[in-house]
This record gives structure tokens, sequence and C-alpha cells, in this order.
């Protein structure tokens, strides 16, 4: 998989916004997973870049840990400048609007932007503006670098995925990180089965609906995905969801040994996990979060570019 003589000698198939997967192409994903190997591998001398740094403008409506700060992280690894957009002091509080904020950074001469907010508006914006966006996630329609990190993290697990089952487990009716599993999925022929209590469930779309003692036994890749509580609140309590819709110590002896656990988080403990789940050694959800500086660090690449091509 990682073959590949010269990576960075050769042009990879480059965009020019990251917001849905479905826009993809494989040969685009194949490119990112080996950019992002490479940096992991410390293959790839950085910074990419010197003299007039690139700057990435972060502009999160919403609170976040893994996302916000890899992405930082990501950006100051290869040599850019960060520039995180002050929501709450901002002239969206006097009533601008999105597409103005992005009209401003665009005229501050941001070179790529990363959003993320609670509505899906970024395939709308991106008509209006030439900056290069990146979806942190927005709505329930996706988060695409979340999907990649964890088909990054499936790839260093298994190397082939041709005969493996993916499971994805939780809030799926609300997830945007299952929207972009979905798909990557369809997009990379990976089987893809659900599961779940029926008011977390979607109605349609790739993937087949499976029982979830079921589905644990057969599959190699297990998601769990957070329960958003704020949407459930009179639906679901915390003890009969963990023995009917998320591992423990009971359930963890279903599994195949070679299987492995991730959870994109934050992870409700006790809900989605127990924390003898955290502490087998099947679980895989630190480097989850590791491989998102990585990945993101290959996303940065392509649309903040590479002085040294």
């Amino acid at each position: 998989m990682h073959s590949r003589q010269n990576l960075f000698l050769i042009a990879a198939m480059s965009f020019q916004n990251l917001i849905h997967l479905k826009d993809f192409e494989r040969g685009q994903v194949d490119d990112l997973m080996e950019t992002a190997f490479a940096m992991k591998r410390g293959s790839v001398e950085l910074p990419l870049f010197f003299g007039k740094k690139p700057i990435l403008a972060t502009f999160f409506l919403e609170n976040s840990t893994r996302t916000k700060l890899s992405f930082a992280v990501a950006a100051k690894r290869l040599g850019a400048e960060v520039l995180d957009f002050p929501v709450s002091s901002s002239s969206l509080s006097k009533g601008e609007s999105l597409e103005a904020s992005f009209q401003c950074l665009e005229a501050f001469g941001v070179n790529g932007i990363v959003f993320r907010g609670s509505e899906s508006v970024l395939t709308d914006i991106s008509t209006k503006i030439k900056t290069p966006i990146v979806s942190g996630g927005e709505g329930n329609s996706g988060h695409p670098t979340q999907a990649l990190l964890d088909y990054m993290s499936f790839l260093e697990d298994f190397q082939s995925l041709e005969g493996k089952r993916l499971l994805i487990a939780g809030d799926l009716k609300h997830s945007r990180v299952f929207a972009s599993h979905r798909e990557l999925a369809k997009l990379m022929n990976l089987e893809l089965v659900y599961s779940g209590p029926d008011h977390f469930l979607p109605k349609d779309g790739y993937g087949v609906k499976m029982d979830f003692d079921e589905a644990i036994e057969s599959s190699d890749m297990i998601m769990l995905l957070r329960v958003q509580k704020e949407r459930h609140q009179a639906e679901a309590n915390d003890g009969d969801y963990n023995q009917n819709f998320g591992l423990n110590q009971k359930n963890l002896e279903k599994i195949k040994p070679s299987a492995k656990i991730y959870h994109p988080g934050p992870y409700n403990l006790g809900v989605e996990i127990t924390e003898d789940v955290l502490k087998d050694a099947r679980c895989r959800i630190w480097d989850q979060v590791e491989n998102g500086v990585y990945l993101r660090m290959a996303v940065l690449k392509n649309i903040l570019g590479d002085q040294k091509q």
C-alpha cells in the first residue's frame, strides 16, 4: 500500500475544498493516505513553508478539542500560521452573516479556512469565495477529516481492508461522522453495517442494519459513536444503553481477537464504552487522535500548497 517511491516528486490528485467525501475520487483518498503515512513515518522534510508563511483560519462555531487543536498542530508542524476566528467577540454578535465573515477572511488574505458549525452551509459558501474551505464538521451532513483519519487507522491496523467489515453503532441519526463514513465506505467499497436503538437509526442510505450482538461478533472494525444526550434526554438510559448497544467487560469476550475498537470522541464513559474497553489491547481510540494530526497535515499540504515542490 505504501510502496510508491519518491512520493513527493509525484503530483497528488489535488482538491480545492474538502466538504463532502461524495465529491472525492478513490485516487484522492489513496493519495491522502500515502501522504499521511509518510508524514507519520517522518519521510517528509518539515517545515514545508519558508519566508511568507500561509495562514490557516480556524472558524469554529461549536466547541471542539480534537478537531480544532489537531488542525492547529498540523498547520504549525507544516510551518504555517494559525488565525483563530474569535466567535464571541466578532461581528457575528452584531448580526453579520456567516457569508460576510468568510468574505472578510478571504479579504484578509488567509490561505485556507477550517469551519465547524451546527448548520450545513459550506457547499453554498464555497461558491462565494475562492479561498479553500475544509469542513471541521457541519450540521449532520458530514465530518470528512474524521472519517479519513479513522480510515487511516483501519489501514494501519489491517493493511488491506478487502473482506473486512466495519460496524458503526450509536446515535447515527444525528451523527456527522456516520454521514461521512457512509460516503467514504461507498467510495472505497468497504462493507458497512450499523446498529443502534431504532430511534437512533437513519432511514436509508449505504450500509446494512444488523443486530448489535451479531455485528460485534462478525466485524473487524467496531466504531462506537457518542450518544448525543442533549438530543435524547428522555430516550436513553446510560446503563441500559451500554448493555444493549455499548461495549463492556462482558461482551468484549464476543469480539474477534483480531478486531479493533474505535471511537471518534468524546466518549461517554459507561454509555458507549466502559473502563474495561479503554484498557483492552484492541482499543485504538488514542491512535485515532494521533493519526488525526498526520491526516490533517496531509489535507493542509494539499490546500495550502508546498513551497518545496
